[in-house]
């Protein structure tokens, strides 16, 4: 046993145990060979490479034995000691001097984005507080500009005529959009001719838009009023009455935007496997339960981006209105945001067009997050 003990002890000069490891505690019982914790679990499992290459190289003895298995207790509680007390050593990564070359590439893109969205929307709210002539303000008068609004009859009568262009606008697109999308989702020759077709009102500018129109409708000389009068009977006059002028302006301003419904709608379509279809097909489902049950569910969030899009897009049109109509005739065509251009620019009141911006500002932050919401609550249920 002396011997035993004599060759433990040579074995742990070369790796000394560390200070709080207790030699006695592991080696409960020498004769049984027992150990308590973390030492018997590897004696067990036979994680002792050496002690178990040992046992295979030739037959030991229980002296032998017994001196190898203590060993490797040892070393199990010196590689147990070193990994709790290693020290921390800061990786290269946060040595490396922090490099700012990345970050001065965003600084225009940054700059250019405060300087044109963020910047206006500051100077408008300090505008809308001063009472102002043209360009200058001439005194500050706090909330008075908007006290106006809220009791000038034409900002109402703007805002009913906004909310009536912009949903009636929506009530067509969509519909004419979902069908266009699924159209040329399917298989047909000139599939590509007709997505060509189909993309170009979208290509021209509001402009543009509202020239060609304008000359389509005319009363004296428009095709349009042309062949309606050889349809009808009668010559129709679209641009004189309100209503008219306003029905007009509706499907004008359908004509140059439903192509951009129609993308979003038709990529939101070739996302969808067409096994789906299949396996519709198998339960027995037909093309319109196809459309409600697997169709209109996949491409709701797309539905949603588009009508925020259109939403915000029909809320602050100006140029194709101004063009068409200018608000006319008897303002029947006159929005919200037309008035504010008239407001700032016709009338120089920059300080009540200020605070109208504002107030338009603040409700398309209301319908998005009303799509936003309605979109979550879906997705919850």
């Amino acid at each position: 046993m002396a011997d035993l003990f004599k060759g433990v002890t040579h074995q742990s000069k070369s790796r000394p145990p560390p200070q709080d490891y207790d030699l006695h505690h592991e080696l409960i019982d020498v004769g049984q060979v027992t150990f308590p914790g973390t030492a018997e679990q590897a004696y067990r499992k036979g994680q002792t490479s050496g002690f178990h290459r040992f046992c295979q190289s030739r037959k030991p003895s229980a002296t032998h034995l017994l001196r190898a298995t203590m060993n490797a207790v040892i070393s199990q509680a010196d590689r147990e000691t070193i990994g709790h007390h290693r020290p921390r050593v800061k990786s290269a990564a946060r040595r490396r001097p922090l490099n700012w070359l990345p970050p001065l590439f965003i600084v225009p893109a940054v700059a250019l984005v405060f300087l044109v969205t963020i910047y206006p929307v500051f100077d408008a709210a300090v505008l809308s507080l001063f009472e102002t002539q043209y360009a200058e303000k001439v005194q500050f008068v706090g909330f008075d500009n908007f006290i106006h609004l809220a009791t000038d009859p034409l900002i109402a009568n703007a805002l009913s005529r906004s909310l009536v262009y912009t949903l009636g606008s929506l009530a067509v697109v969509l519909p004419l959009s979902l069908g266009l999308a699924l159209l040329l989702n399917e298989e047909f020759p000139l599939r590509g001719l007709a997505r060509t077709v189909i993309v170009l009102p979208w290509v021209v500018s509001q402009t543009v838009v509202a020239l060609l129109w304008a000359w389509l409708l005319n009363a004296d000389f428009g095709p349009v009023t042309y062949l309606a009068q050889t349809l009808l009977g009668y010559r129709p006059l679209f641009l004189a009455s309100p209503t008219a002028a306003m029905a007009s302006t509706i499907v004008v301003n359908v004509w140059a935007s439903y192509p951009q419904a129609t993308l979003l709608l038709l990529a939101a379509l070739q996302t969808i496997p067409n096994e789906l279809y299949d396996a519709a097909k198998i339960d027995g489902t037909r093309s319109l339960q196809a459309l409600r049950y697997v169709t209109l569910p996949l491409i709701k969030p797309t539905i949603a981006v588009v009508l925020i899009q259109l939403t915000l897009l029909y809320f602050n049109m100006v140029t194709l209105i101004y063009t068409l109509t200018g608000g006319g005739p008897m303002g029947g065509t006159e929005t919200l945001s037309l008035r504010v251009l008239k407001t700032s620019f016709e009338d120089w009141n920059l300080g009540q067009g200020a605070a109208l911006g504002l107030v338009i500002t603040v409700v398309n932050f209301a319908f998005s997050l009303i799509y936003v919401l309605a979109l979550r609550s879906r997705h919850a249920r």
